[in-house]
Parts: structure tokens; sequence; C-alpha cells
């Protein structure tokens, strides 16, 4: 872990981390909140699961991936279909002296991720609004390919929690929601007509039995 490494300092960094310069709605790419990256990645060092291997699915430019890697975890992979957002990823990497533990994967996660094991899942999936069911399919992949633990950001709602607990119960989890937020999203697409757009959002976390 970083010296002196606060959730404050933590969440300054992270806000630093551009944000993707060209969203692309098919794949609900929106950045994750400073505050709220740096939350999750304090519940999940605070619960001891920052070491070994920590995967970020749907990384983007790397706020949770790269907020994970300043806890000095032995790997991190950052996984993302825009190869875009991955060179931004890299590039903010390399400013922070932490591109030595991170690996970079440009690929769509509706493929096959084979050969792939992890400790530790953290991730905000996009939210399955204008893709019905693939907050659900990145959930799938993550309880795939993890041996400890995920932590994930979902829109909140009961009917999604439900689904999640079954899924997490079908793959052999214990699942909780640890934590819910009120979550702004500032236009970004020319549909949206609200400058600040707030919803609640539940932080999952799922563990292996």
């Amino acid at each position: 872990m970083f010296k002196y490494l606060t959730k404050d300092s933590l969440e300054r960094i992270i806000q630093n981390i551009p944000e993707v310069r060209n969203p692309d709605i098919k794949f609900e790419q929106y950045p994750t909140p400073a505050w709220l990256s740096a939350e999750i990645l304090f519940q999940a060092y605070l619960r001891g699961d920052l070491y070994g291997t920590v995967a970020d699915l749907g990384c983007g430019t790397g706020r949770l991936c790269i907020g994970a890697s300043l806890f000095r975890p032995e790997r991190v992979v950052c996984i993302d279909v825009s190869c875009e957002s991955i060179d931004i990823l890299r590039e903010y990497a390399v400013k922070l002296n932490v591109y030595d533990v991170i690996d970079l994967i440009c690929w769509d996660l509706s493929k096959d991720l084979e050969n792939l094991h992890v400790d530790t899942v953290i991730m905000n999936p996009p939210f399955g609004v204008h893709k019905r069911g693939y907050d659900m399919m990145f959930l799938r992949v993550a309880t795939e390919i993890v041996r400890r633990s995920v932590y994930s950001i979902h829109k909140y709602n009961q009917r999604s929690i439900e689904l999640i607990k079954r899924l997490g119960e079908e793959k052999g989890f214990e699942t909780m929601v640890i934590g819910l937020y009120d979550m702004d999203i500032h236009a970004l697409y020319n549909f949206h007509r609200k400058k600040i757009h707030r919803f609640k959002v539940a932080v999952i976390h799922m563990r292996k039995r």
C-alpha cells in the first residue's frame, strides 16, 4: 500500500484520471465517481481482499484498477472493450509508477475469457439499462474467474438485488449489499435531458463459500 494512503488522498488521485474520451452508449460507458471508487476500494482493503491478483472488468480509463494498484497487490488485470480507454489507462498508470503491477487487456467480455483466474474482482459494470442483462453478464463472468471476492456497483432496485443473490447462490457465493449510495451522472449523450441525473446504487460484495 502506498505510504500514507487515505480515502481522501485516494479520491484525489482517482479524480485526476481522465474520463473516457468518446463514450459509447452501446457499452453504457459512464465514469465511476472518484468518491465511490475510493469507497469501494477501501471496503475491499479493510476486508483483506486487495492482495494477490485483482481484476477490474469493464475498467474504462482505470479509476478502480489504478486505485487498486496503489494498494500494491501482486497483479491488477484491467479489461475493457475500448482500446482507446486502455491507452489512457496505460498513460496514467505510468505517471503514477504502478504500471509494473498492471496487465491490460482490450477484450469484449461477451466473448469467452479463457484461462484467467483472479483472487478479487472490483468493478462498475454497465447498468443494463440500454442493453438488458448486460450487468448480469459481467457479474456472471466475475463469478467464473474469481477465487475469493467480487465487489460490484449496480443500479439499485429490489428485483436486481434478488437476481444477484440468486446468481450468487447458484455459483456458491454469499452475497451482501454493503452500501447504498446516491450517484450522479453528468449529461454525456445527446439523449440526456438533465445536466445531472441522480439515482441510487448498491455496492455488492460476493464472497465464495
